[in-house]
C-alpha cells in the first residue's frame, strides 16, 4: 500500500473514525442477520454503494457522492450503452455493481453504444405522445406482446389476457405523461423500490453513465427518459459509472492540475460542479 493510501486512509479515519467509515456496511450486515433471506436487491445496492463510496474516497482526490444528482435536458443524450452486446455485459448489474462505481475498460467504446432513436422503448412511447397513435400500432406494445410469447414459447397462453395487461400497463404510461406534463418532472419519483428495511430504499432517478471524455449516455429509467425527451425538458439523473478516465479528469481539475483550454472547454459540464466551484 502506497504512502499517499496510507495516508487518506488515516485523514478518512481520523475524520469519521472506524465506525462512521463501516456504518452503512454495518447497517447491511445487522439488517441480514436480522432475516433479510435470500439477500434482496436493494440491499445487494447498498452495500456495493456503500463499498464504492470507500473505495472511491481512499483511491481519488474528488471522490463522487455515489447519491448525486445532476440536472441535464433530456435531448443531451443521444446514446445509451447497452445491457448485452454479443453475450457480454460491458457493465454489471447496477445491483452486483452499486452507485458511483467507477470502471475502466472500453465500456464506453461505440461497440457497445445504440443510438436513443433505435431504443423500441423510445420508439414506442414517441408513436404515442407524438404521433398520436394508437397503443396497440406502436413498437412497444408489439415489442411487449412478443416478449411475454418468448418467455413460455410451448404454453398455450390466452392472448386477450396478455393483451389487457400491456394495455393496463400503456394506460399507466398516459397517467405519468400526463402528470409530468401539468406538474414537470418530479425528482424522487413514486416509482421507488420499496422492499426490505426503510434504511435501505432507494428512489433512484433515471441512471446515467459517463463515458472517458464526459459523454453521457443513458443507462436505466427509458420510459421517464422517453417522456422527459419528447416533453423537451429538463431531468434529474444519477450517476452509476464513470470511466476512470472521467475521474482523473475531476481529480486533475480538483487539484488544479489542467491545462487552461482544456478546463474552459469542461466549465459547464454537470458532473464537474462540486470540483470546478
Amino acid at each position: 500500500m502506497s504512502q499517499t493510501t496510507l495516508d487518506k486512509v488515516f485523514n478518512l479515519l481520523k475524520k469519521e473514525g472506524i465506525t462512521g467509515v463501516t456504518k452503512g456496511a454495518n447497517r447491511f450486515i445487522q439488517s441480514y442477520a436480522l432475516g433479510c433471506s435470500p439477500i434482496s436487491k436493494t440491499h445487494l445496492l447498498k452495500f456495493n454503494t456503500v463499498q464504492n463510496n470507500l473505495v472511491n474516497r481512499l483511491r481519488y482526490d474528488a471522490p463522487p457522492d455515489p447519491y448525486k444528482r445532476i440536472t441535464i435536458p433530456a435531448n443531451r443524450i443521444q446514446h445509451r450503452i447497452r445491457y448485452k452486446s454479443h453475450n457480454y455485459f460491458p457493465l454489471p448489474n447496477l445491483k452486483f455493481g452499486g452507485l458511483g462505481l467507477i470502471k475502466s475498460g472500453d465500456w464506453d467504446s461505440s461497440k457497445y453504444q445504440e443510438k436513443i432513436d433505435d431504443i423500441w422503448k423510445i420508439k414506442g412511447l414517441e408513436e404515442r405522445f407524438k404521433q398520436g397513435h394508437d397503443w396497440k400500432e406502436t413498437t412497444y406494445f408489439s415489442q411487449l406482446v412478443d416478449l411475454h410469447h418468448k418467455k413460455r414459447p410451448n404454453k398455450n397462453r390466452d392472448f386477450s389476457n396478455i393483451e389487457n395487461k400491456i394495455i393496463r400497463r400503456c394506460e399507466n404510461l398516459d397517467d405519468l405523461f400526463s402528470s409530468i406534463q401539468s406538474n414537470g418532472y418530479i425528482a424522487g419519483h413514486s416509482g421507488q423500490n420499496t422492499s426490505g428495511n426503510k434504511s435501505f430504499r432507494e428512489p433512484l432517478e433515471i441512471l446515467v453513465t459517463i463515458g472517458r471524455d464526459g459523454e453521457i449516455y443513458l443507462w436505466d429509467g427509458h420510459h421517464r427518459f422517453a417522456i422527459a425527451r419528447i416533453l423537451d425538458i429538463k431531468i434529474p439523473v444519477q450517476i452509476y459509472c464513470r470511466h476512470r478516465e472521467w475521474q482523473k479528469t475531476r481529480d486533475s481539475i480538483h487539484n488544479s492540475n489542467i491545462p487552461t483550454d482544456e478546463l474552459d472547454a469542461l466549465q459547464n459540464h454537470p458532473d464537474l460542479t462540486d470540483v470546478l466551484y
